[in-house]
C-alpha cells in the first residue's frame, strides 16, 4: 500500500510541476499578438503607436501580372519587462522579442497559396496593462503569391483575398513565441 501511495504522490507532483511550467509558456505566448492594422501616414510610413482609427480591410491592385499593396500592422508585446521585476538581480532584459519569420496563407475564389518569409524586427518588452507596440509595414503580396493571384484579377475585376499571418519570434531570454493567426481581408482590383 505504501508503494502505491508513493507512486501516486510522485505522479501528482510531476503533474503539478508540468502544469505550472506549461502554463507559464502559454501565458507568455498569449501576450505576443497583432494588435491592430492601421493605414499608413501621408508619407507611406507605419506609425509606431496607434491612437484612433483601426482599419478593418486592406486594399491592393493587380496589373501586368503583378499584385501590390501593403498594410501597417502593430505587433504588441505584453510580456512584462524583466528589468522591472525585483527578482531580476542581473538586470538583464529577457522579455524583448526578436521576430524572425512570418507565415502567409492566402485564400481567394480561384485558389490558395502558403509560404514563409524571413523577417527581422524587434518588439520591446511591455507589460500586461500597457503592451509595447511596434509598427511593421507588411507587403500584402509576396512575389510567389502575386504571381498566383494575378491571373484571377484581370482589368476591371475585383476579388476578395483573405491573408492569414503568423509571426514567429524569440524572447531575449530564449523563449520561442508566436502570434495567434491574424486574418486580413484584402479587396484587390484589376487595373
Amino acid at each position: 500500500m505504501l508503494r502505491w501511495m508513493r507512486a501516486f504522490g510522485a505522479l501528482g507532483l510531476l503533474s503539478a510541476v508540468g502544469a505550472v511550467s506549461f502554463g507559464g509558456c502559454v501565458e507568455a505566448e498569449s501576450r505576443f499578438y497583432v494588435g491592430a492594422m492601421v493605414p499608413p501616414d501621408d508619407e507611406g510610413n507605419c506609425p509606431g503607436e496607434v491612437e484612433g482609427i483601426k482599419s478593418k480591410r486592406a486594399y491592393g491592385e493587380c496589373s501586368d501580372g503583378t499584385c501590390s499593396g501593403f498594410a501597417c500592422l502593430i505587433l504588441n508585446n505584453g510580456i512584462v519587462s524583466s528589468i522591472a521585476t525585483e527578482s531580476n538581480n542581473n538586470q538583464v532584459e529577457t522579455s524583448a522579442i526578436t521576430v524572425y519569420r512570418v507565415d502567409y496563407s492566402y485564400a481567394w475564389p480561384d485558389g490558395s497559396h502558403e509560404e514563409s518569409l524571413n523577417v527581422f524586427l524587434t518588439v520591446d518588452a511591455g507589460g500586461a496593462d500597457e503592451p509595447s507596440g511596434q509598427g511593421y509595414a507588411l507587403d500584402l503580396f509576396t512575389p510567389a503569391a502575386s504571381a498566383a493571384i494575378a491571373p484571377s484579377v484581370p482589368e476591371g475585376v475585383r476579388i476578395d483575398v483573405v491573408i492569414g499571418l503568423i509571426f514567429y519570434g524569440r524572447t531575449s531570454g530564449g523563449l520561442e513565441v508566436e502570434t495567434p493567426e491574424t486574418f486580413i481581408p484584402v479587396t484587390v482590383d484589376g487595373v
